[in-house]
């Protein structure tokens, strides 16, 4: 509902990865190197990247899907009586629903934010195997990258929680009246 918020979040999110970057410029990789692929197994380049994208799109579907999947059981099964712990959960598992659910929650502005900021920062374990699956030719340290995610998403929380709370305590940014809210809403009540 507010665009305005949106750019203070894809800023906070910017300075949290150069902050980032900063802190671990000494221990940075120099370099990253990729498989060889023999000569015998090149094909046509357009027959190849064909290929390599319908792959690519089945495997992000199928991960979305999956993931999907457990949100909505996590929504039904929670053992959590606090709406807010249980779409924290979710965002950690897929962005697009954890946020949405987050945005519901009665709770302070600056908290839903500051949560939907390191949530969109972390990406959600969806967004993670998929980008771990499609760089899987480089050798990128599977345990660095992740915790390069969890920290940029703490900085990004903190930033975030920080400039809110002092900056625009009486935000108005999520929109009660929107389809999807209503939507979101109304499946929630419903499967409890």
């Amino acid at each position: 509902k507010n665009k305005k918020i949106g750019y203070i979040l894809y800023l906070i999110h910017i300075i949290s990865s150069l902050l980032y970057g900063y802190i671990i410029r000494k221990n940075a990789p120099q370099h990253i190197t990729t498989k060889c692929i023999s000569k015998e197994n090149v094909k046509s380049p357009f027959t190849l990247s064909v290929r390599e994208s319908a792959t690519t799109s089945i495997v992000i579907g199928g991960y979305i899907v999956f993931f999907s999947v457990i949100c909505e059981l996590l929504l039904v099964f929670s053992p959590f009586r606090n709406d807010i712990i249980t779409a924290f959960l979710c965002g950690l598992f897929e962005i697009s629903n954890g946020v949405i659910m987050l945005s519901i929650t009665p709770f302070a502005t600056p908290l839903k934010l500051a949560l939907c900021s390191l949530i969109i920062a972390f990406s959600g374990l969806c967004i993670t195997l998929q980008t771990l699956d499609i760089v899987s030719d480089l050798n990128i340290s599977v345990k660095k990258y992740i915790k390069g995610k969890i920290a940029i998403a703490l900085i990004s929380f903190i930033l975030t929680y920080i400039i809110f709370s002092i900056f625009s305590p009486a935000l108005n940014v999520f929109n009660p009246t929107a389809p999807l809210y209503s939507k979101l809403v109304g499946t929630a009540v419903a499967q409890l």
